[in-house]
């Protein structure tokens, strides 16, 4: 019964994260420093709950699709898996940090950390490097 009810109250939270997507537009009244004003931005916001839901995926499947804003608009696809990109001592002191690596069906690739300072990637494409950076907590500037 305790897990028929557990699975009647999250199953519709689930959902509705994934329904949401991991992104939506942000707050444009947030303001990228000097040194950036040249640098291409697109704001976005990171749905905290559909990002759970990806992290589970991962767990549960070894993999995940996940998806990065593009700087121009729109968004690229990624198959992600876990990396284990730090040493077992560097590992050991933040467990907090979590690593992933993935690659679109365009051949971009993306390292993806995740830490109690926000989500950080790079992408690497034939024609640029994108940067994924949290200007607050909740929030993506690229």
């Amino acid at each position: 019964m305790k897990a028929i009810l557990f699975f009647l109250l999250v199953l519709p939270q689930l959902i509705f994260a994934q329904n949401r997507g991991l992104w939506k537009e942000g707050s444009p009244n947030t303001r990228a420093s000097v040194r950036w004003q040249d640098v291409k931005l697109n704001r976005k916001e990171l749905n905290s709950e559909a990002l759970s839901v990806i992290l589970s995926d991962i767990k549960k499947n070894g993999r995940a699709k996940f998806s990065i804003p593009y700087p121009s608009g729109g968004e690229m696809t990624f198959d992600v898996r876990p990396s284990n990109l730090l040493s077992k001592a560097v590992q050991e002191k933040n467990p907090d940090i979590q690593t992933f690596k993935g690659y679109s069906k365009n051949g971009e690739l993306a390292r993806i950390n995740l830490t109690s300072a926000g989500l950080h990637a790079i992408v690497f494409s034939k024609d640029d490097t994108i940067y994924l950076d949290p200007v607050s907590y909740g929030m993506i500037c690229m």
